[in-house]
């Protein structure tokens, strides 16, 4: 199979129409590292987010009613179809789990902070969110650096249809990767390691 035809057909995040409506699919997906697609079954789900420093001429000019004294937050997570993705941060519910950038708080059931988790994260940075279902576990990285895991034993994790999701409150681009390319994270060394304790 070639990465090319993967790539876009086989992504985390994958769209599809039913009954003229966009609906989305759980993440769980070929990706590509080293030249080499790296095919399913496996045990580890992930995605990037990489927030980049301007929108340089690929973006669209906006015009934001954004307060600029206000600290951007860019938020990485996973959520179900419940999640109301407009209002939300990911976390704020029970419907979603997320890592914040400007207090590198992790969230979830709540607008309040759990615990400090990492560092805090924005403009240049990538960060990295994935399931590891063998531990029933959602793990964070940043710069292709394993933060370790945001919540473990969450016995459900296989039965949840789960979605990455990314909230936004800031003006900086973000580009996704759900495998088309390869990962700052090394994911093979990941699942080998799970693979063999």
């Amino acid at each position: 199979v070639c990465p090319n035809q993967v790539e876009r057909k086989n992504a985390m995040f994958k769209l599809f129409k039913r009954n003229d409506r966009t609906a989305f699919q759980p993440f769980s997906s070929p990706f590509v590292a080293s030249g080499k697609v790296i095919l399913t079954p496996r045990q580890v789900s992930y995605f990037e987010i990489s927030i980049l420093q301007d929108a340089g001429t690929d973006f669209p000019t906006t015009h934001s009613h954004r307060n600029p004294d206000l600290s951007d937050c860019v938020a990485i997570g996973l959520s179900t179809k419940s999640f109301r993705c407009h209002t939300r941060m990911p976390g704020w519910d029970e419907h979603s789990y997320g890592y914040h950038g400007d207090d590198g708080g992790i969230f979830h059931a709540s607008g309040d902070m759990l615990k400090r988790f990492g560092p805090s994260f924005g403009k240049g940075d990538t960060i990295g969110c994935g399931i590891d279902f063998l531990a029933g576990a959602i793990f964070f990285t940043l710069n292709g650096k394993f933060l370790g895991y945001g919540w473990k034993n969450l016995n459900d994790l296989s039965s949840k249809e789960l979605y990455p999701t990314v909230g936004i409150d800031s003006n900086a681009p973000v580009e996704c990767n759900f495998g088309q390319s390869n990962f700052k994270f090394d994911l093979c060394a990941f699942i080998e390691k799970q693979k063999n304790p």
